[in-house]
């Protein structure tokens, strides 16, 4: 028996562990996996409030412009109705976004997804939603423009690769 069979079976016989041991190692790294997935979904959870917050502030700086329409034309230039007319527009579209990115995140079932797209698609069908849309789509990111072009006016334009959308990832939010 040479030099190295007799160093294998030494680490061999070093690495014999009992079950009690193995049932250890087993428990920590199911230990560990927990906390990854549970860190996972916190983070998640964390990114779908600070999004909330952001679309809430956003809604009530538009609420207080339309409650005060004075605000708008200063801010916009525009008459009062038209000015009221496109940060009502520019609520709705926030909104649509805000369902966009948070379908995923709070794992919408696909029947409820499926109702809420329907609803998306008829809402946005209205004239002043399309051409507000048309007007203001470049103020969005790529991945809502990706959707909206795909899944609700897949009519005027090529839909993204037959991309059904939980394939569509939304990678960040506007500011708009």
């Amino acid at each position: 028996m040479g030099y190295n069979d007799r160093r294998i079976r030494s680490l061999t016989r070093r690495c014999d562990l009992g079950i009690s041991e193995w049932i250890a190692v087993v428990s920590v790294v199911l230990a560990f996996a927990s906390f990854a997935v549970q860190l996972a979904i916190t983070r998640r959870q964390a990114r779908a409030e600070a999004l909330i917050k952001v679309c809430e502030s956003n809604r009530e700086l538009l609420t207080l412009g339309i409650s005060q329409p004075r605000l708008l034309t200063l801010i916009g230039g525009d008459d009062e109705e038209t000015e009221i007319r496109r940060r009502y527009c520019q609520l709705w579209l926030n909104q649509v976004e805000l369902m966009f990115r948070l379908h995923r995140p709070l794992s919408f079932s696909s029947e409820h997804w499926q109702g809420t797209l329907r609803d998306i698609r008829g809402f946005m069908q209205i004239p002043v939603m399309k051409a507000h849309w048309e007007s203001n789509q470049q103020h969005y990111s790529d991945d809502f423009q990706r959707f909206v072009k795909a899944e609700v006016y897949p009519e005027s334009g090529a839909p993204v690769a037959g991309a059904p959308p939980e394939a569509i990832e939304p990678d960040q939010a506007s500011t708009t």
